[in-house]
């Protein structure tokens, strides 16, 4: 091979490195520069090396530990390594729970009248307090606070049966509501059934799969878990949202989930959910009378949201609505639930004890007079003969005591006449529910079919679907005794 003058690549090699040009290292691996020697006599310099003090500490780890430490633990005492070395944990912040409101009328009976401004102004929380007393009750109904802290208060979750009843109760004004109002002050326990206990046990699930779901047509899409929420303009209404979400795509939001034990063995549809139609675009759509929709107007209403997606789920599919924020439709409700609050749950709240063991002595009507109070003239009357009275008796008083003795002395001729007989009532049996030890569904139906196929522990009882014990009825047909895997290890 020639070079451009004319002669090959090696004697130009020759020529290149006989000429005054040429300089050592430029065609080895050091670098011949001077930048490159002044950068590494300025790195010798300034790492000295270890004297023999030094060396010893190297060698023991814990004098180096303790070293460390005495220098650490002045300036920062909340750091992982100088609380190992002091062997203590890390204490966060502890924020107490603003009081409920069964509290806050206890601490204010004291006084003669419970006025309902101070009242109100006492249960107003900050913002704060409202976000502390959200994440402490994220559990929900497993947490002893929400279940203490909703007594009181108008939750979403009644928000149409309230709204029912001030409609009801305007109209007719002898309407009772006081079974209501036992709902409110929690007064009358909640036992759940069986479609409770089928979504409870199905919700965690049915959370992963909408997550899941929106992850893959939202962008950054994120959900959490939310607790109770008490309004901050209202403080007597609350709401309980099951997952508050945010994507960059549709902003911050909330999601109800819904697993109905109805229709758990088939897919979710317009046609098997009564709450659920098509409009005239084509959209799914949640009806504006139902109970759904007084609750997630409420939760939006409370969280300040714009939207919330109703998820029904379950093991056979899931089907998704979202609801927007309808102002007037909310500002038509709440003015309902604040009427019943205060001229309902309020009296209620603040009635003491005295008050409904003196209601005994008011009078049945307008024509009788109440008893007379404590300290009076007592009346003469014959105990013997209650029907017997002396001239000096008031007869209406004498009215009102003969009948008290009339109903406790001769309960044949007053309560047989007018007893009218009522209708025996018809207990149902209870029906037997057996939850799955595996998946924790019941085991009444196959979740992913139509049969019922489940298998008990002939040890423990415990329960579990063919699919989830991973066993088929010609299996157990060839043994007389089956066990699941936590007995079968035994």
């Amino acid at each position: 091979m020639e070079c451009s003058q004319g002669k090959t690549s090696h004697e130009n090699f020759e020529c290149v490195r006989s000429g005054s040009d040429w300089s050592k290292g430029r065609y080895g691996r050091a670098s011949g520069t001077s930048d490159n020697r002044k950068r590494k006599r300025a790195t010798k310099q300034a790492f000295t090396p270890l004297t023999k003090s030094q060396q010893d500490q190297l060698k023991s780890p814990d004098a180096m530990r303790k070293m460390l430490y005495e220098h650490l633990k002045d300036d920062l005492p909340q750091t992982c390594f100088v609380l190992n070395i002091e062997k203590r944990r890390f204490q966060e912040a502890q924020h107490s729970l603003p009081p409920s409101v069964h509290e806050v009328v206890r601490g204010m009976k004291g006084s003669n009248s419970i006025n309902m401004d101070i009242l109100l102004s006492k249960l107003k929380l900050n913002e704060e307090q409202q976000g502390v007393l959200k994440a402490a009750t994220t559990d929900q109904s497993s947490s002893q606070a929400w279940l203490e802290q909703r007594k009181g208060r108008i939750t979403s979750s009644i928000f149409q049966r309230v709204a029912s009843r001030v409609a009801t109760l305007r109209k007719n004004e002898v309407a009772e509501p006081s079974a209501l109002v036992c709902t409110i002050l929690g007064e009358k326990a909640v036992k759940p059934s069986k479609a409770m206990k089928h979504g409870l046990s199905l919700e965690p699930i049915a959370k992963k799969a909408y997550e899941q779901i929106m992850k893959k047509t939202h962008k950054l899409f994120q959900s959490k878990n939310s607790g109770l929420t008490v309004c901050l303009e209202r403080p007597y209404l609350a709401a309980s949202a099951d997952l508050e979400v945010l994507c960059k795509c549709c902003g911050s939001g909330l999601c109800e989930v819904k697993c109905p034990e109805s229709i758990k063995a088939t897919v979710p549809t317009v046609d098997n959910l009564d709450y659920l139609f098509t409009d005239e675009d084509g959209n799914t759509t949640l009806k504006k009378n139902h109970t759904y929709y007084f609750q997630i107007q409420g939760q939006m209403a409370i969280l300040k949201q714009n939207y919330c997606d109703l998820f029904v789920f379950t093991h056979h599919g899931h089907i998704i609505t979202r609801v927007m924020f309808d102002k007037c439709f909310w500002e038509q409700t709440v003015e309902c639930l604040s009427w019943f609050w205060m001229n309902h749950v309020y009296p209620a709240l603040i009635k003491d004890k005295k008050e409904s063991e003196n209601e005994a002595c008011k009078p049945r009507s307008e024509n009788e007079t109440p008893c007379k109070p404590v300290g009076a003239t007592p009346c003469k009357l014959d105990y013997e003969n209650p029907l017997k009275t002396s001239n000096d008796v008031p007869s209406q008083t004498v009215q009102n005591v003969r009948r008290v003795l009339m109903a406790v002395q001769l309960p044949t001729q007053s309560k047989q006449k007018n007893q009218t007989r009522k209708r025996p009532i018809k207990i149902k049996e209870k029906e037997t529910v057996f939850l799955c030890g595996v998946c924790g569904t019941d085991c009444l139906d196959e979740p992913t079919c139509a049969a019922d196929e489940s298998v008990g522990c002939d040890r423990c009882g415990v329960w579990v679907h063919y699919i989830c014990a991973g066993v088929t009825s010609e299996k157990l047909a060839l043994t007389d005794e089956w066990f699941c895997s936590k007995c079968s290890d035994k």
